[in-house]
């Protein structure tokens, strides 16, 4: 019966709860030919990380090959330069483990958590992936392999006021379902249908910050109940 109770408690935090408003985005920022893996609050706020997170950068040409760059850690980000002008960036960043408790998240293991007298609801690992365009190109409606990817089915740009950007969700290169979509730092969101679409209501002009959750049980794992999927598309709108 208890293992029945905390399988119910965890299918709630799976299914049931919508993405933190005011969850960290995570993007690239162009500033000439160097590029910032940026990780706060979109469009200005950063914060400090530590860079070994990063565990993969890559940048793609227009027709989505990819193009050679050099990658530098900081002490608080990663930055990366490149030749040429890329028209979109990803990241994939292994944040670690996190817990859920009665006073909100914490930057802890289920152990350390308990080992500090927590109550721990939750706990899972946390893996965010991102994309970043700066420019147009047939790119813009191809998969590149994020193992959760957010795929824009539209060019942005030709999105009128009023209008909604067609976007699929995609995990492990499918289709995926029944999945939370919102954008910016809008509590507001809506699911994907059964081939893993969603129409988004863009936000005005400028930068756009399209994100998708995906929870997986964690089965046969004492440490975590899940492992928590992050994605990010972002872009500009003129």
């Amino acid at each position: 019966m208890r293992r029945l109770a905390h399988w119910f408690a965890l299918w709630i935090i799976l299914t049931l709860i919508p993405p933190a408003a005011h969850a960290h985005h995570l993007w690239v920022i162009q500033a000439d030919r160097e590029f910032v893996v940026a990780r706060g609050l979109t469009p200005d706020r950063m914060d400090s990380y530590d860079p070994q997170h990063v565990s993969a950068i890559e940048a793609f040409d227009a027709h989505g090959r990819q193009v050679s760059l050099r990658r530098i850690d900081d002490a608080q980000r990663a930055r990366f330069t490149v030749d040429g002008a890329p028209v979109l960036a990803t990241v994939t960043c292994e944040w670690g483990d996190r817990v859920n408790t009665p006073q909100g998240k914490n930057f802890l293991s289920r152990q350390q958590a308990l080992d500090q007298g927590m109550t721990v609801l939750s706990a899972f690992r946390s893996t965010q992936f991102a994309k970043s365009f700066f420019g147009w190109g047939p790119v813009w409606q191809q998969p590149v392999g994020l193992k959760l990817e957010i795929v824009a089915l539209e060019r942005p740009d030709r999105v009128q006021a009023g209008e909604s950007l067609p976007v699929q969700v995609l995990f492990d290169g499918l289709p995926l379902p029944d999945c939370q979509v919102g954008i910016g730092r809008d509590s507001r969101h809506v699911r994907t249908d059964s081939g893993g679409m969603a129409q988004i209501d863009l936000h005005g002009t400028g930068l756009q910050v399209v994100m998708a959750i995906h929870n997986v049980p964690a089965e046969g794992y004492a440490d975590i109940d899940y492992w928590q999927y992050m994605t990010f598309l972002t872009f500009m709108t003129p």
